[in-house]
C-alpha cells in the first residue's frame, strides 16, 4: 500500500506544497506502440490495473482472485511477476517493491525505442514511490524524450519541491538539470541557463564533481545556442576536469565540445571525435545525432566517404522506424547542402520543419525554417577553418581522445542514471 507516512503531501503541506502528480495517461498508446501482440496487451493489462489500484490507494481488493498470463520478454518477466500482486491476495503493500519493477520495465522499454511505454511506467514508478524526488525526475526526462513538456515541468517541479523538503542537494541538482533541458528545448535559454546554475551550485555544497560537471555540461550547450562561445568554452573546461572517464554522459560531452568546434567552423577537428564517441553511444537517437553531425562535418570538409556512410547509416536508423530528434534531421540537411545534394537537403530539412513543429522545439524550427530559405537560392553551406597547430582545440582534442579511448567499447551502463539526458544539441 502507498504509505501515507511517506508522503510529503500529507507531512509538509503547511511547510511547502508539492505540486500534484499530473493525471495518468492512456495506455492505448502503448497498445499501439508496442506493435506485438501478446506483449502489447500484457503491458496495456498491467497499466490499466495498476492505474485503477493506485487511484483506490493501493489496497483495494477489485483484483483478488484474477490470475491473468502475461507473455513479455525475458528480460523484463521478473519485474512483471512482481507487479501481479496487484491481482492476488495478500496484496504487496509495498510500494517501494512495485515502483523498482516499473523502473527496470522503463528501462527495457527506453533501451527497445519504445518511448510511450517508458514514459508510462516511469510515471508509475513515481506514483508508487511518491515521496522519491529521483523517481519524480527520471518521469520528467521521460516526458521530454516524449515531448510532453508540460507535463515534464509538473514532473521537474515535483521533484525540485521534494528535493528541498528532504534537504538532498543531489536530488536538487538533478531535478534542475532536467528542467533546465527541457526549458532549453522551448528556447527559453535565459530560464535554462538559471535551473543549471542552481544544478551545479547544488552539486558543488556536496562535492559532487560529476553531478556539476552535468551542469556546466549544459551550460556548454547553452552558450552555444546563444553564439557565446568564449563562455562555451570556459564551460567545455570545467566539464571535461569534473567529468570522470567512466561517467555515462563523458562521451556526450566529447560530442558537445566537437559540436562546439564545429558552430566555430572548426569541422576538421571535430570529424576525429564524432567518430571516436560512436563506440561508446548506443542509443539510436543519440547516434542519429552524431552522425548527423558526422555527416555534416564531412560535407563540410569535402570528405565524401565520411559524409556517405555516415548519411547511410542514419539512413539505417530512420528505416527502422525510430523517431529521430529534429535536430538530427537538420544537421543532416546541412551535410547534403555542402555537397550540394539538393534533393537529399530538401528531404531533411523538411523532416526538421516537421518534427520541430510536432515536438514544439522552437531552437530547431527557427534553424530549419533559414535552411529552408536558403536552399531555395541554392546557397552554400558553410567552411572550415584550420586551428593554430599545438593551440587549445589541438590540446583539448588530444586528451578527450585520450580518455575515450580507455572506454570499453561495450560500456552501457546497467540503468541509466537521473542525469542521463538525450544528446540534443
Amino acid at each position: 500500500m502507498i504509505n501515507p507516512a511517506r508522503d510529503p503531501e500529507a507531512r509538509h503541506s503547511r511547510v511547502s506544497p508539492v505540486p500534484p502528480m499530473p493525471l495518468l495517461r492512456d495506455p492505448n498508446l502503448v497498445f499501439e506502440e508496442v506493435k506485438e501482440g501478446e506483449c502489447a496487451f500484457s503491458l496495456w493489462r498491467i497499466l490499466t490495473d495498476l492505474g485503477m489500484w493506485i487511484a483506490a490507494g493501493g489496497h483495494s481488493p477489485l483484483f483478488r482472485g484474477e490470475r491473468p498470463r502475461l507473455h513479455v520478454p525475458e528480460p523484463i518477466a521478473p519485474a512483471m511477476e512482481t507487479l501481479r500482486a496487484v491481482w492476488e491476495p495478500p496484496l504487496v503493500s509495498d510500494g517501494d517493491r512495485l515502483a523498482a519493477a516499473c523502473s527496470a520495465v522503463w528501462q527495457w522499454a527506453e533501451a527497445q525505442g519504445l518511448g510511450e511505454a517508458a514514459l508510462q511506467f516511469g510515471d508509475l514508478a513515481a506514483r508508487l514511490d511518491r515521496g522519491s524526488a529521483a523517481r519524480a525526475s527520471t518521469a520528467g526526462r521521460l516526458c521530454r524524450r516524449q515531448s510532453e513538456r508540460v507535463r515534464g515541468t509538473m514532473w521537474f517541479r515535483r521533484a525540485s519541491r521534494l528535493a528541498r523538503l528532504h534537504r538532498s542537494e543531489i536530488d536538487f541538482a538533478v531535478a534542475h538539470l532536467g528542467w533546465g533541458n527541457l526549458e532549453a528545448d522551448l528556447g527559453r535559454l535565459g530560464e535554462a541557463e538559471a535551473h543549471a546554475v542552481k544544478a551545479f551550485r547544488a552539486a558543488l555544497r556536496v562535492g559532487r564533481r560529476s553531478l556539476a560537471a552535468s551542469a556546466y555540461h549544459d551550460l556548454l550547450a547553452i552558450k552555444i545556442h546563444t553564439e557565446r562561445f568564449d563562455q562555451a568554452w570556459a564551460y567545455a573546461r570545467d566539464a571535461v576536469a569534473f567529468y570522470r572517464v567512466d561517467h555515462p554522459r563523458f562521451p556526450a560531452l566529447a560530442h558537445d565540445v566537437a559540436y562546439l568546434w564545429s558552430r566555430q567552423g572548426y569541422y576538421s577537428s571535430a570529424i576525429p571525435l564524432y567518430e571516436r564517441v560512436l563506440d561508446s553511444i548506443h542509443l539510436a537517437t543519440e547516434r542519429a545525432i552524431v552522425l548527423a553531425n558526422l555527416a555534416r562535418a564531412a560535407g563540410i570538409c569535402r570528405d565524401r566517404l565520411r559524409y556517405e556512410r555516415a548519411y547511410r547509416a542514419l539512413e539505417v536508423i530512420r528505416g527502422q522506424g525510430v523517431h529521430l530528434p529534429a535536430s538530427a534531421f537538420y544537421h543532416a540537411a546541412e551535410g547534403c547542402r555542402a555537397f550540394e545534394e539538393w534533393d537529399r537537403a530538401w528531404l531533411y530539412c523538411n523532416l526538421a520543419m516537421e518534427s520541430a513543429r510536432v515536438r514544439n522545439n522552437a531552437l530547431v524550427l527557427a534553424r530549419a525554417n533559414q535552411l529552408s530559405a536558403e536552399l531555395i537560392e541554392r546557397l552554400p553551406g558553410g567552411y572550415d577553418l584550420i586551428p593554430e597547430q599545438g593551440g587549445e582545440i589541438d590540446e583539448i582534442r588530444e586528451i578527450l581522445e585520450r580518455k575515450l579511448k580507455r572506454l570499453p567499447l561495450d560500456e552501457r551502463p546497467a540503468a541509466i542514471p537521473p542525469e542521463k539526458y538525450p544528446i540534443e544539441r
